[in-house]
């Protein structure tokens, strides 16, 4: 079995400043609320048998992953496929904490070349399916869109029906995968509950 744990990148400059940020050229590192976050989620990881993490090209994620994999001593991977849903023309601008996707409609989306939805979802399965036949637990540090396309993909929901399903940041989401396909464990978690832990902790 594949266990995946993604944790979204703790508190960043870009969430403070209220920006929308997918380019990696814009360097918004944490804050030191977004490291505390960073640090309590690393405490939930190492009661798993981590034995990858993979990190997002962004600053932010990179910095998360690397406060992740204190006393690991693993190599982080970067893979383009769990960045930040690509914002286009809304670059640099307000998030209005996730309404700005519904407020502008479809329409206007594509007219900003802000990737769509469903092409979201596909690089992140993409993803997800690249690992199926890996055994073990992999730390994806990733971002709130990313990690909710995931889990429309799992439940067969669009970005509309999940959009009022905050990622915090620091949170963890646990989905594993077997032969009978992908399971949600748990979304935007704290911490991983002892029922779930002996579940997917891997040997």
């Amino acid at each position: 079995m594949t266990t995946i744990i993604f944790v979204r990148h703790g508190q960043s400059k870009a969430n403070v400043l209220d920006r929308l940020n997918s380019n990696p050229k814009y360097k918004y590192g944490l804050t030191e609320l977004g490291k505390k976050q960073a640090e309590s989620a690393a405490k939930e990881i190492r009661k798993i048998n981590v034995s990858r993490i993979v990190a997002s090209p962004l600053e932010r994620a990179k910095q998360t992953a690397e406060i992740l994999n204190a006393g690991l001593g693993l190599n982080i991977e970067v893979d383009d496929r769990i960045i930040e849903i690509k914002m286009g023309g809304m670059e640099g601008k307000s998030c209005k904490e996730g309404r700005w996707y519904f407020e502008l409609g479809e329409r206007k989306l594509k007219k900003l070349k802000v990737e769509s939805w469903a092409h979201l979802e596909h690089r992140v399965n993409d993803f997800m399916d690249s690992l199926s036949d890996y055994k073990g637990a992999v730390v994806a540090v990733s971002h709130e869109d990313t990690i909710r396309a995931a889990i429309s993909s799992i439940l067969g929901l669009g970005r509309y029906e999940l959009l009022g399903m905050a990622i915090k940041n620091g949170s963890l989401t646990a989905i594993s995968h077997s032969e009978e396909g992908y399971k949600l464990w748990g979304a935007s978690m704290p911490c991983i509950p002892k029922n779930m832990l002996a579940k997917i902790k891997m040997p």
